[in-house]
């Protein structure tokens, strides 16, 4: 069975990683279900990791749901938390802060909506952006080999995958998920997209700050964003061989204004906290 549970408290669970309050309020969800292993627990945020086999390639889903929702709440200052008993059911909780957590933006930065081409015909950016979506694993896996083995970006070899991939997997979904909408909504105004470009100018700015702690510097991010750009247009010229390459070129050009505004944003942000 599941119970939903919500309310509000001033002393939130031990394991939330918070910012802000002094105040919060909660979503719970209580699964009676098979629950979930302790060592399958440890490891069930990080992204394409599913309970059973712990990859999504042996099961429908991308393996990203509850990294891409633990991104979105840790983006608003709250955070999700799971607890775990294998034969006696789980607990997700999400924290938010009452008080709306504030994210600083310059006011020299552009909104993500101001950054999409004009006249750039629409066909073809639905079946490219659930092409992404469905390779979104091998995209991210790829991106941190080369990243890894990259020199211009030599202090990335002693990082971990986590610290590699982090937020490449949220950007990217969010991205293709844009893509889909434009096409669909015929390009006009969309409370998703609204909302799908103000989630990805956030996860920039977390992703530029990440870089900047882990002591990147700014030529390494941008060799990474450059990078980024190749491996997604590989992807896209594999989706289909013999599509339209109008539809190609349009779907680049979208792609393209996307990830100038995420570099852009990195970068600042990157530079706001080596400053501050």
């Amino acid at each position: 069975s599941i119970t939903l549970e919500c309310g509000r408290t001033s002393e939130p669970d031990g394991e939330a990683r918070l910012q802000g309050g002094p105040e919060w309020v909660y979503f719970r969800v209580i699964d009676s279900g098979i629950g979930i292993p302790e060592d399958k627990l440890r490891v069930i945020f990080d992204p394409f990791v599913q309970v059973d086999t712990g990859h999504t390639r042996s099961r429908d889903g991308t393996g990203l749901g509850l990294t891409i929702s633990r991104r979105l709440a840790c983006l608003m200052g709250g955070d999700l938390t799971a607890r775990s008993e294998a034969g006696r059911g789980s607990t997700f909780t999400l924290w938010l802060p009452i008080a709306p957590h504030q994210t600083e933006r310059s006011g020299e930065e552009a909104p993500f909506a101001e950054a999409l081409p004009v006249g750039v015909p629409l066909a073809g950016l639905s079946g490219s952006g659930k092409c992404l979506l469905r390779e979104l694993p091998t995209v991210v896996t790829t991106m941190v080999a080369r990243i890894e083995r990259d020199p211009g970006i030599p202090t990335a070899a002693s990082l971990d995958f986590s610290d590699l991939a982090d937020h490449l997997a949220t950007l990217l979904a969010d991205i293709a998920e844009s893509l889909v909408v434009l096409e669909e909504s015929a390009g006009r105004p969309s409370p998703f997209l609204a909302d799908a470009t103000l989630i990805q100018r956030l996860v920039a700015e977390r992703h530029g700050v990440q870089r900047a702690r882990l002591g990147w510097t700014e030529e390494a991010v941008r060799r990474e964003y450059a990078i980024l750009r190749q491996e997604l247009q590989r992807t896209l010229e594999g989706c289909s061989p013999t599509r339209d390459e109008r539809q190609l070129e349009s779907t680049l050009q979208f792609l393209s204004r996307f990830l100038e505004q995420a570099e852009y944003v990195s970068v600042r942000a990157m530079d706001r906290a080596e400053t501050s």
